[in-house]
């Protein structure tokens, strides 16, 4: 399972996903590397914070044990592999 969970996220490169901390951050941006422990480092990123502030860096890499989710994108669902779940 954890694989699969991997191996998805690794096709999200060419898209915009938002990942949402343990501290109800969202960050979202380019996904550009993932690690199977769930770092990963997102480019052009966008910081939304709890009261709503928005702040944007070049890149951020957000350690995988704060991470609470990942949105990734609806086109994805169409990856064969995907579908067969």
């Amino acid at each position: 399972m954890v694989n699969e969970i991997f191996k998805i996220l690794k096709d999200t490169k060419p898209f915009l996903i938002s990942v949402e901390t343990k501290e109800n951050k969202i960050f979202r941006g380019n996904l550009i590397f993932v690690e199977e422990n769930m770092n990963c480092l997102l480019e052009n990123t966008i910081l939304i914070d709890r009261d709503g502030k928005i702040s944007k860096f070049k890149s951020v890499f957000l350690r995988g044990s704060c991470v609470k989710m990942f949105v990734i994108p609806d086109i994805l669902g169409l990856i064969p592999y995907v579908q067969n779940r």
